[in-house]
């Protein structure tokens, strides 16, 4: 499989952390850490280099396409500001689309509003779908 992907290379003064992420799924999938010695034996091009630490996660979505879009549900705030973005994405997570992920983000301006004298929340919500 092809994917769009994007390298990011830090030097550190412990050695080198190497990051790859695809830019199509929006999800860097592999992190690699190498020690100073490592770095150095693959930058000589040691082949075969011993990895200090890889960790590997989202393979299921690696090669897929993440689409967002925004939903808006019907939330009763009753004035409670503590936990209120806990409430409220606990009720995206009952009204989402099937198929659909709330982001659970509801720090922005537009995140709890009225409208036709309701109290209203909004969130981003993603899925990953074949390219």
């Amino acid at each position: 499989m092809k994917i769009d992907a994007k390298i990011t290379m830090l030097f550190r003064h412990d050695g080198m952390d190497i990051e790859i992420h695809d830019d199509d799924a929006d999800v860097t999938f592999c992190k690699i850490h190498l020690t100073q010695e490592q770095t150095c034996q693959a930058l000589s091009r040691l082949s075969h280099t011993t990895i200090d630490l890889c960790e590997v996660h989202a393979l299921d979505v690696v090669g897929k396409k993440r689409e967002y879009d925004t939903l808006e549900f019907l939330f009763e705030d009753h004035g409670f500001y503590n936990g209120r973005g806990k409430r409220a994405y606990e009720e995206a997570q009952k009204v989402c689309p099937a198929g659909w992920e709330a982001s659970g983000y509801f720090g922005s301006q537009g995140s709890f509003f009225q409208k036709d004298g309701k109290q209203y929340a909004s969130c981003t919500i993603y899925r990953w779908v074949d390219k």
